[in-house]
């Protein structure tokens, strides 16, 4: 009984721990991301963005894609890399209003997507 009862609270405690390590794990990678986003972002306004920049932007994504992808469903992420493949091009054309629109979008989808996997009350039900 007590052994089983000991088990029992050890498998809680893995299992929280592993929720916590994700939750924390998420939140950090889309919290650095949005924020080299913003930046990059800014420059296309100001029209000092640089191709180099961009690309970088999206190599950094490609990285962090590789490990979240064990935590979040391919089709929730892949947008990024969509917008991302775009927002290369612009760059390349000097397109800086379009750039930086679809800097935005991805800006957003950085804070959208991981509060959809925090939990909270509407996550679960």
């Amino acid at each position: 009984m007590v052994k089983s009862i000991i088990t029992i609270i050890i498998a809680l405690l893995i299992l929280t721990g592993g929720a916590i390590f994700e939750q924390t794990y998420i939140l950090n990678e889309f919290k650095e991301f949005s924020i080299a986003t913003l930046s990059l972002k800014e420059k296309a306004e100001l029209e000092i963005a640089t191709t180099d920049e961009t690309v970088e932007l999206q190599r950094n994504w490609e990285d962090k894609k590789r490990i979240l992808h064990a935590f979040i469903p391919h089709s929730e992420i892949k947008e990024i890399g969509l917008w991302l493949s775009e927002a290369v091009e612009f760059c390349q054309y000097q397109n800086y209003e379009e750039l930086a629109d679809k800097l935005r979008v991805i800006y957003d989808l950085s804070k959208q997507i991981p509060q959809s996997f925090r939990v909270k009350f509407e996550n679960i039900f």
